[in-house]
């Protein structure tokens, strides 16, 4: 079983492979990828699509486990719409997800607005003197 794989980080060809030996009469616990899938309906009414998780934690034989979890995200509807654990499709007699059911996958939620940008704060200067120019140095006074 592949556990990691790790890639030059410029050419993208892999470096290494750590292998598992497992034995097939054992469960083993492995983390197992969430792909979205569909076009959500809510985002048609400005929402956005926020991915919460992308992998998930699950324990089973290792012959039994799954490739991947695929979620229709064709379920959300409306903003404030969620997928949780509990609407994941799998075989339960043969795989047990360790995580809680109301955890939530998949969200839509309203944007948040810009933030404003900050305001420049005006630089207080002694009666008489003209404010400095970006990148104009101060005079220094005399001794």
């Amino acid at each position: 079983m592949i556990t990691d794989v790790q890639a030059d980080p410029i050419s993208q060809r892999v470096i290494h492979v750590d292998l598992r030996q497992v034995n097939l009469k054992e469960k083993i616990n492995a983390m197992i990828d969430i792909e979205l899938t569909g076009e959500s309906p809510a985002e048609d009414q400005g929402a956005v699509i926020i991915t919460v998780r992308d992998q998930i934690e699950v324990e089973a034989l290792p012959t039994d486990l799954p490739e991947k979890f695929v979620v229709d995200i064709s379920a959300l509807k409306e903003v404030e719409d969620m997928i949780t654990v509990a609407d994941l499709q799998y075989d339960k007699s043969k795989v047990e997800v360790l995580a809680e059911p109301d955890e939530v996958l998949v969200k839509a939620e309203q944007p948040q607005a810009a933030e404003p940008e900050p305001e420049t704060a005006e630089v207080e200067t002694a009666e008489g003197e003209a404010p400095a120019e970006a990148g104009e140095e101060k005079p220094e006074a005399e001794a």
